[in-house]
């Protein structure tokens, strides 16, 4: 079967690569991550709503490309927006397949893994880059999200 990806052709080719990078020092967490991977390719579409349809899910974007090293939290966008925050969470859910605090989470650490892997910038300049003042907490974060420390990540 021949499933069109669309915008989820680049999460599920890292997440497939990632799952090959783990496959010999953690077999069970990368065939974990391949089964996530076809789980959701043949769930149908992740995402039932385009962000660029919605002007709310576009102001977001283009507030968290230009503040991710800022605290921000769904209040503050909720506010931004001129929408409820129980309503930002529902076009966030629609556009992202996750609520809003999530995929600030999830923009905060891919970005962070970039620059671990593209800087030769300090870590913890790197962690209050994306928005994290306690070194502790983006590491264990980090870890959670991609299996590896920062300093793993980084070497």
């Amino acid at each position: 079967m021949v499933v069109p990806l669309g915008a989820r052709a680049a999460w599920a080719h890292e997440t497939v690569r990632e799952a090959g990078r783990r496959l010999s020092a953690e077999p069970e967490r990368a065939g974990a991550a391949l089964w996530h991977v076809l789980w959701q390719l043949t769930a149908g579409p992740a995402r039932a709503v385009d962000p660029i349809h919605y002007p709310v899910i576009a102001q977001v974007l283009e507030h968290l490309s230009r503040n991710l090293h800022l605290p921000v939290d769904p209040e503050s966008l909720a506010h931004l927006t001129g929408v409820s925050v129980r309503h930002l969470h529902r076009l966030c859910t629609a556009a992202f397949a996750m609520p809003v605090a999530g995929y600030i989470r999830e923009q905060r650490l891919q970005r962070a893994k970039h620059l671990l892997e593209e800087s030769e910038a300090p870590i913890i300049a790197i962690a209050r880059q994306v928005g994290y003042s306690d070194l502790q907490h983006f590491s264990k974060l980090m870890r959670q999200w991609s299996g590896a420390s920062p300093r793993q990540i980084r070497h």
